[in-house]
């Protein structure tokens, strides 16, 4: 059981603080709910734009792009923009809480030798990436992709968010194969199937849109149907595992008694 202390500094020395407040829970509270928020905040920003967008949506520089519109073109136009930009604090905030958290897990874990030491080198060195990916969410509002900075600076912070989402996943799985505590009593070879599939995923997302913004796609969305089907499949097959699925594996995992205890005194 992780256990972090924050002990000030007037505490009597050698002794225990007075007055400690700690807080006990299952840090999978935390990835839960930032998933659930980002479903909510894509579900707002689909009525939003929906209802309230004048822009006839096939003529974005998303649809001249990729000859449909994706996933973020719900928070890409007022007013769904800003409140996106409102809503997105709450998935930053208990996603930056899980990394974080999971970060001292990891650590605690390997310190006690219940996980190997490679483990914690890899958790050392992605750590600092995933936290700033997730925290800088922010920037999918600040730049538009028909802004002043074209659409590749738009789309760099989803590519960040993504490839951090990856490189936690492999840790995550790490962590849990390690431990034995893998959620729906899945096998290992299950749990790295998925984790297979995940990154695979995201890497054929990544090639099919860079490789379509350098003018040779392998996926030639805006000018062959049968590409463009793939695409959309592809990028929403994607969004099933990287948002969707983890909400189940966080709730399942939530049951498996590791709680973390962190105290303020």
């Amino acid at each position: 059981m992780a256990n972090a202390n924050a002990v000030a500094d007037s505490a009597p020395t050698g002794g225990v603080p007075d007055n400690v407040f700690t807080l006990t829970f299952n840090i999978e509270t935390l990835r839960m709910v930032a998933y659930i928020v980002f479903l909510l905040m894509l579900g707002v920003g689909k009525v939003v734009t929906t209802l309230f967008v004048k822009k006839h949506l096939e003529d974005t520089v998303i649809f001249h792009i990729f000859g449909f519109n994706h996933i973020c073109n719900v928070f890409d136009h007022q007013p769904s923009r800003t409140i996106s930009a409102l809503l997105v604090l709450f998935f930053i905030l208990p996603m930056a809480g899980f990394v974080v958290s999971s970060y001292y897990r990891t650590y605690d874990a390997a310190k006690e030798g219940r996980v190997p030491m490679r483990l914690q080198t890899y958790n050392k060195c992605i750590t600092p990436f995933v936290l700033l990916s997730v925290c800088y969410t922010y920037m999918w509002f600040v730049n538009p992709p028909d802004g002043d900075y074209g659409f590749i600076a738009h789309y760099l912070p989803y590519v960040a968010l993504q490839l951090a989402l990856g490189l936690l996943a492999i840790q995550e799985v790490g962590f849990l194969v390690c431990s034995g505590v893998l959620p729906f009593g899945v096998s290992v070879g299950v749990a790295k199937g998925y984790l297979a599939l995940l990154l695979s995923t995201t890497l054929a997302c990544q090639v099919a849109v860079f490789t379509l913004l350098l003018g040779f796609p392998i996926l030639d969305s805006p000018n062959d149907p049968t590409a463009c089907m793939v695409f959309q499949v592809l990028i929403y097959f994607y969004a099933f595992l990287a948002v969707v699925m983890p909400i189940f594996l966080a709730a399942a995992n939530r049951k498996n008694g590791r709680v973390n205890t962190i105290s303020f005194g």
